[in-house]
Parts: structure tokens; C-alpha cells; sequence
């Protein structure tokens, strides 16, 4: 049950967590430090009623957060690698 609506940043480095980057990745990719990647998951398992990653990952994938995607505020560098081929 979703308690808050998470932020746009909170949006992101979830789904950066539930695509498997570490919160150095994620916070490289989004000039943040991976402390405040760490604060912000939290935060945002928090408001979702959360306390391990992988329902936090099954959460991102159920509700379709990927596939929407390209239409997050991400910075552009961060969206052509993440929908790069590998």
C-alpha cells in the first residue's frame, strides 16, 4: 500500500536500484553521492511500505516504471546508456 508518493529523484534512483546499478553507479550517473542514493531508497521503501530491496524491485517491474522510462526526468546521458544494447 502506497503511504506517500515518492519524489521524481526517489522515482529515479529506484529504478537505478531495481536495474542493479550500486549506489556509486547511480550516483555517478546522477551527480549525487552514493550516501544520498542510500537516504533516498530508503526513504522511498519507507513511503511504499518496504523493508527489502527485492519487493522494491518486483514494485519498479509491476508497475511499469520501465517501461516508462524514457519519459522520466532523467538526464539524456543517463537514459542512452541505460537503453543502450549491451
Amino acid at each position: 500500500m502506497i503511504v506517500e508518493e515518492l519524489s521524481p529523484r526517489e522515482r529515479q534512483i529506484v529504478t537505478l536500484v531495481a536495474l542493479g546499478y550500486t549506489q556509486a553507479e547511480a550516483g555517478e550517473m546522477l551527480g549525487i553521492s552514493p550516501r544520498t542514493i542510500e537516504g533516498a531508497k530508503r526513504r522511498a521503501m519507507d513511503k511504499l511500505g518496504m523493508s527489502r530491496r527485492h519487493q522494491l524491485v518486483r514494485h519498479v517491474f509491476r508497475a511499469g516504471w520501465l517501461d516508462e522510462l524514457r519519459h522520466d526526468p532523467f538526464p539524456d546521458e543517463v537514459i542512452a546508456r541505460l537503453t543502450a544494447d549491451p
